[in-house]
């Protein structure tokens, strides 16, 4: 056994050289020397070893050889009789597969360290296996079972008074209840009883502790987040005041700008309209102070509320004009539909105060008519008759400028839609060419061959479809397929892609906007896949449900958070102009035709980390039958 644990250390050591990982050599080497000494001190110091090189591989994402490490140390742990080394080993080769997204391999392993860890009676990590197999199952929206081991997790640090632990299993129950879809408001319930319950136990403990700290924010934000996406902004008002004083007091500005923003919220949706103005007022300096723009957009969007729930609107259209100046590119639906609103109400209270004018001056008339002689009547009538001619003349005027501007902004929005498609395919083919060019400088003459003829296939068929607002499904995973096949050529098969469609699905006659999906699979290959060590996978599906067609981008790659902090820091300036231009093509596709397309951007975490990205697309059944008569 110990021969074979020691064959494992050679071989990764070998390995660690090869890849260059620095500081690893000397530790290898003192784990020799101490897999040498065969004293129950040096048993002792190899399997500490074992854990802090495992560590360091699994904390530099070098999972594979973490688990290899980890299974050494188990099989040298059982050879010596140490029972609690070989639970710390399945501990970890549980995590490990955790974020190799292996959830039956990492269940497997979790539970043969409850099992270990309770034949020595090591409670406090029983407890924190009981939780890793409840965030397997919650990772696989399993709720029912994930509620059933933070249970126990529970039960077993109320034994061992582990007051922090105990506030973070609450904690995690609340997430899990939140998941929770009982459709009787339920879930809500129970993970806003389980947020009160961490937050009580965090306010016992020294708020000097960085983790209490850090584990009473989270709390606090999850209970504010639900009890203001519940309406109850009375009681949420309490917790958004002591998150205010907590991000002034370690001057975080950025937390402070956005949850000002929310106390502002709150405070108009309760008609305390001076109060919301302060928060606004104080967020709406820290986001120009942070040249946060997207954040000033927000905020004047605040204030357009609050001054149309005041029925301010002189000041409303103000903020509107602000609005769209901040937003800096074409107006969105949202946008529009208030600069609409406002417009129309500003022009409502112009023309009632001239119609209160023009009251007034016939009520005057009629005053002088009436002491004027019999023989004027006539005339007053004439007169009377005359105005009301004129009046409605001009509301006859106004409907027909209006019917003349609603065709001007289909028209505009028409060609807004072409535009945009225009703009898609030369970025579309810079991308592609990148590709080949990479290819031909760096690969073999087949590999530029094979390269070459997708590539024409897929230019071919971009250009033929180009001119059209939509495509067949199936034409559509077919200029798909290429552009991934040609990814994965130039990559070196650094990712496989999965296409699942459902069955109900007419891929010859069933139709979507041309280009659509293209802009999600670049995005989750340039910034999830291609960052891994390790071979990603691309998952597509089209799924037809009860009122849509969902259309599912995933990928295991490291997530936006870390891929953005992959970019700053080697500099890298990639910009995902193709998502940007998408999220524009379905605004205006939604204005053009009374659509309710969506897209919604997931971020796929468990509590180790980041496990990828999912994009959901919603495309209306009505707008699949659209497509056929405007394509």
């Amino acid at each position: 056994m110990r021969c074979l644990s020691y064959l494992l250390v050679l071989l990764l050591t070998t390995l660690t050289f090869n890849i260059s990982f620095a500081g690893v050599d000397s530790l290898f080497q003192v784990l020799d020397k101490a897999l040498a000494n065969e004293t129950e001190e040096g048993e002792k110091k190899a399997v500490l070893l074992y854990e802090e090189i495992g560590i360091y591989y699994f904390d530099a994402y070098n999972l594979d050889s973490s688990i290899t490490i980890f299974g050494a140390m188990k099989e040298y742990c059982e050879g010596i009789g140490d029972v609690e080394g070989m639970a710390t080993a399945h501990f970890n080769i549980c995590k490990a597969y955790v974020y190799k997204s292996d959830y039956k391999t990492a269940l497997l392993n979790a539970t043969r360290a409850a099992e270990l860890f309770e034949e020595v009676g090591n409670q406090q990590w029983v407890a924190a296996s009981y939780t890793a197999m409840g965030n397997i199952h919650l990772q696989q929206s399993d709720t029912e079972s994930a509620l059933e081991y933070y249970t126990r997790s529970v039960a077993v640090k109320e034994t061992i008074n582990d007051t922090f632990g105990l506030s973070q299993a609450y904690h995690n129950m609340a997430i899990t209840y939140y998941m929770r879809d009982d459709g009787k408001g339920v879930k809500m319930d129970s993970a806003k009883f389980f947020f009160k319950k961490a937050l009580s136990l965090l306010h016992q403990m020294s708020a000097a502790e960085e983790r209490v700290g850090l584990a009473k924010l989270s709390s606090l934000h999850g209970l504010v987040s639900m009890q203001i996406v519940d309406g109850e902004h009375e009681k949420a008002l309490p917790g958004l005041q002591d998150l205010i004083a907590i991000h002034r007091a370690s001057d975080n500005k950025p937390e402070l700008m956005r949850v000002l923003n929310n106390a502002g919220i709150a405070n108009k949706n309760l008609g305390r309209y001076n109060a919301a103005l302060d928060c606004y007022d104080e967020s709406l300096a820290l986001a120009k102070e942070l040249d946060d723009r997207e954040m000033v957009k927000d905020i004047y969007s605040s204030y357009l509320d609050l001054y149309k729930s005041k029925g301010e609107y002189m000041k409303a259209f103000d903020y509107v004009k602000l609005f769209v100046d901040a937003k800096d590119s074409l107006l969105n639906k949202e946008s529009r539909e208030a600069l609409s609103d406002i417009r129309t109400r500003y022009e409502t209270e112009k023309t009632e105060r001239e119609n209160e004018g023009l009251k007034h001056d016939l009520e005057l008339t009629e005053k002088e008519n009436e002491i004027q002689s019999l023989e004027l009547n006539r005339t007053y009538y004439a007169i009377f008759g005359l105005i009301a001619l004129l009046i409605l003349g001009g509301v006859i005027l106004i409907l027909l400028l209006q019917r003349g501007r609603l065709k001007t902004q289909h028209k505009i929005v028409e060609l807004e839609q072409k535009a945009l498609r225009a703009q898609m395919n030369p970025h579309f083919f810079f991308n592609a060419l990148n590709s080949i060019q990479s290819c031909i400088l760096h690969e073999d003459k087949m590999v530029a061959y094979e390269y070459h003829a997708k590539f024409a296939k897929l230019m071919r068929a971009t250009l033929i479809n180009s001119a059209s607002k939509s495509i067949a499904i199936n034409d559509e995973l077919t200029a798909l397929k290429l552009y991934m096949d040609l990814e994965a050529l130039r990559l070196d098969q650094k990712f496989v892609y999965e296409i699942e469609v459902d069955e109900q699905l007419d891929g010859e006659k069933d139709q979507i906007p041309t280009m659509l999906l293209q802009p999600y699979i670049e995005n989750a290959i340039w910034h999830g896949v291609m960052h891994r060590k390790t071979q990603g996978t691309i998952w597509l599906k089209l799924q037809l449900e009860a009122d849509h067609l969902k259309c599912v981008v995933e990928d295991n790659g490291v997530g936006r958070k870390q891929s953005r902090a992959m970019k700053a820091q080697h500099g890298e300036s990639h910009q995902s102009m193709g998502m940007e231009v998408t999220k524009e093509r379905l605004e205006l596709y939604n204005l053009e035709h009374k659509s309710k397309m969506s897209v919604s951007i997931i971020d796929l975490e468990d509590a180790a980390g980041s496990l990828g990205t999912r994009i959901e697309l919603f495309i209306p059944k009505e707008t699949l039958k659209q497509t056929h008569k405007t394509s």
